[in-house]
């Protein structure tokens, strides 16, 4: 039989053998040289993962056992972290676990609206976080305000909650996005969910129940969406859409290691997936949506993005779940649970 060996905060602490709750539950609140604010939480038994506030409260590098999960690009730290207006989304993703593209546009720019939308480049305001003891663990929240406004157009808001705890290594984000403002406004939404190495490595396995596989483009370097591709010379990538996905997607690396995403498809009806071999590159993202990145529904009004009308709202996000074991019997009670607009 298998040892338990999952930590749980609170017979550490009734014991005495852990006297206060950030000795597991670590929670560092700095700014660098650049003026760029990192919260850094570590979790024992749990993740370690950076939340940015400059970045409309995106999540920077997250470690699982000792070892880094989220992918970071080539560029260099103070090229993407210098606000510079005039600088395009490409010139300006560094990369992390989580890149948050919207509300303003997903996809390519439109209308004046730059290549995914300006979330990600937006300070999120009143930033607070807690931690207090939950049952048999540690509960750190996260929370702040993003703002999608125009002085005389769209006004709204992002009201973001990070939650992870001690003793499991699963990382939640929930968004409650709402219109306060006197028009309609389209509402574009798509969670950059970004892995790299050492986490994602040659034959890396996606699995995602869908109904069909669309490939953005004709001749892409990765003939499959279902296996990552060895590493190649090009800078080529490739983009799929898989349709009427069930909300859950698995990543499985050679060597053992386990990532699940759960949504809920009645706010996030799309998932695209991101896969870049190339030397230099090595990423693949995992992308769930509500707008489409490609096809005529490009075409329709607002790119396909849903329009909320003035005071409603809606409540979605994703999760992230990690697992050592490739046995393919993760625990599925973890699904993440939306509200439909209101």
């Amino acid at each position: 039989m298998r040892q338990d060996t999952r930590i749980r905060a609170s017979e550490l602490l009734s014991a005495g053998q852990a006297t206060r709750l950030d000795a597991l539950a670590e929670i560092r609140d700095s700014t660098d040289r650049n003026g760029v604010r990192v919260i850094d939480v570590r979790l024992a038994g749990g993740l370690s993962f950076e939340v940015l506030p400059q970045r409309g409260l995106d999540i920077g590098s997250l470690w699982h056992h000792d070892s880094p999960v989220s992918w970071r690009s080539a560029l260099p730290s103070a090229q993407c972290d210098v606000p510079s207006p005039s600088a395009g989304f490409l010139s300006r993703f560094k990369g992390g676990m989580l890149v948050t593209c919207g509300l303003d546009n997903v996809g390519p720019e439109r209308d004046g609206h730059p290549l995914h939308g300006t979330h990600t480049h937006t300070t999120a305001s009143d930033v607070r976080y807690t931690r207090e003891l939950v049952g048999e663990d540690i509960v750190v929240t996260v929370t702040g305000l993003i703002a999608s406004m125009e002085l005389f157009g769209r006004r709204l808001t992002v009201e973001r909650r990070i939650v992870a705890r001690t003793g499991i290594p699963r990382l939640e984000v929930i968004d409650h996005i709402c219109n306060e403002g006197p028009q309609p406004a389209p509402a574009a939404l798509l969670y950059h969910v970004n892995f790299g190495a050492p986490f994602l490595d040659e034959g890396t396995r996606v699995e995602i129940e869908a109904t069909e596989i669309r490939p953005r483009d004709e001749g892409m370097v990765a003939v499959s969406a279902a296996r990552f591709p060895a590493s190649t010379r090009s800078l080529d990538e490739a983009v799929f859409e898989h349709v009427l996905p069930s909300g859950r997607v698995t990543v499985r690396p050679q060597h053992g290691g386990v990532a699940t995403i759960h949504w809920t498809v009645a706010t996030l009806p799309r998932v695209f997936q991101w896969v870049w071999p190339a030397a230099g590159g090595w990423a693949l993202g995992i992308e769930p949506s509500n707008s489409p990145l490609f096809g005529d529904d490009r075409n329709l009004p607002y790119a396909g993005a849903p329009v909320l009308e003035p005071g409603e709202s809606f409540e979605t996000g994703f999760s992230l779940d990690f697992s050592v074991h490739n046995d393919g019997n993760e625990d599925r009670n973890h699904d993440f649970k939306g509200t439909h607009p209101q």
